[in-house]
């Protein structure tokens, strides 16, 4: 921050030593939380991309499997485990990001009230500007992720009950046409 950089010159040598370290500190849990949420995302794409997969071989009416109702209801067990294993997993990590948000802020605040105690009130204010610029760390991806699971194993289950109907209908008429002839 710049406004960190205006104002740790005016500091005692153990002033400097106990702000660099708390610092130090501070960033180590940002990037804690910064790591997660790049695993986060590898792991999503990684889910998402099996998912449209089999999507994908199922749309071209190919499916490893024969077309039955067993099918349907296997489809329907894995893809609630799918969804509720990814749910499971973004619920710890919002709890990790909570922790590493909250611990953050925590030694931040540390390092800021050695500069105010330096500098009094206008530091005050410098520290609320610069907060406000801070963008809000929100787990808004984390619903995002569950969303974009849960719609595509719906589109999983649907596709395979529909393909389901259609092996169905056309079991029938080719029962059907052998009876008739």
């Amino acid at each position: 921050m710049e406004f960190e950089k205006n104002h740790k010159n005016t500091l005692t040598e153990d002033e400097k030593r106990m702000f660099d370290a708390l610092r130090a500190v501070a960033n180590f849990w940002w990037a804690r939380f910064d790591n997660r949420v790049s695993l986060n995302w590898k792991v999503s794409l990684s889910l998402w991309g099996v998912l449209v997969g089999y999507i994908g071989i199922a749309l071209n009416g190919r499916t490893a499997f024969p077309i039955s109702g067993f099918s349907t209801v296997a489809v329907f067990v894995v893809g609630f485990l799918i969804a509720y294993v990814h749910y499971r997993y973004v619920m710890g990590s919002t709890k990790s990001h909570e922790i590493d948000r909250n611990m953050f802020n925590e030694y931040e605040q540390r390092y800021m009230e050695i500069i105010e105690h330096q500098h009094g009130e206008d530091v005050k204010k410098g520290i609320a500007k610069a907060k406000l610029k801070q963008t809000s760390i929100t787990h808004w991806a984390n619903n995002f992720f569950l969303l974009i699971t849960i719609i595509l194993v719906l589109i999983a289950i649907v596709l395979t009950i529909h393909m389901d109907k259609n092996a169905s209908f056309k079991l029938c008429l080719s029962g059907m046409e052998g009876i008739l002839t």
